[in-house]
C-alpha cells in the first residue's frame, strides 16, 4: 500500500486525515528545465511515513499555466490546508526565479512561521532576505534538498 497521497495541482482539494506537506518553491517555466519536486518525492518516499503531499505541478505531462488564476487559487488553498510547508529554493534567475515563491514565503512567515522549513543551495542567488527571515523567526534552514526534506518531516511529525 502506498504511504503517500500525492495531490497534484488542480486536483480537487478534499480533506485528508493524514499529516500534510506542501512542496513550495520555484517551478520550471521552460521544458528544458527539470523540476526538483520528483527528487523531493523520491526522498520523502524513502522515509515510509504516511502523509499527504501537496504537489503544485501537474500529474504527468499535462499542459498548464503555472501563473494562471486557477493554479494560484489552488496553491493558496493547499498552502492553507498543509500542516507543514517545505520551501526549497534552487533559484536560478533565468530559469526558476521563484518570484511567486517570494510572495508565498513572505505571507507564511508573517502568518504562521511554525509551519515552515527553508532550504536552498548555498550558491543560490538572492537568498539573503529569506535566510535572515528564517533565522529571525526560528525557521529551520538546510542547504540540500534531502536535508530540507528531513527537517520538514521532523517538523511535521513533531507537531501532530
Amino acid at each position: 500500500m502506498e504511504n503517500l497521497q500525492v495531490i497534484y495541482t488542480l486536483d480537487p482539494l478534499v480533506g485528508t486525515a493524514l499529516p500534510s506537506l506542501f512542496l513550495a518553491g520555484p517551478t520550471p517555466r521552460h521544458p528544458h528545465v527539470r523540476s526538483w519536486r520528483p527528487q523531493a518525492l523520491r526522498t520523502i518516499r524513502s522515509y515510509r511515513e504516511k502523509l499527504a503531499i501537496y504537489y503544485p505541478e501537474p500529474r504527468g505531462s499535462d499542459s498548464w499555466n503555472p501563473d494562471g488564476v486557477q493554479h494560484i487559487r489552488w496553491e493558496r488553498e493547499a498552502l492553507k490546508r498543509a500542516d507543514a510547508i517545505l520551501f526549497w529554493m534552487p533559484r536560478q534567475l533565468t530559469n526558476m526565479p521563484g518570484f511567486r515563491s517570494n510572495t508565498e514565503w513572505g505571507f507564511w512567515t508573517a502568518r504562521n512561521p511554525d509551519k515552515l522549513v527553508l532550504g536552498y543551495p548555498k550558491d543560490a542567488p538572492g537568498m539573503r532576505g529569506m535566510s535572515d527571515d528564517a533565522q529571525y523567526y526560528g525557521i529551520p534552514i538546510a542547504h540540500s534538498l534531502s536535508a530540507t526534506v528531513k527537517l520538514s518531516l521532523e517538523k511535521l511529525f513533531s507537531v501532530r
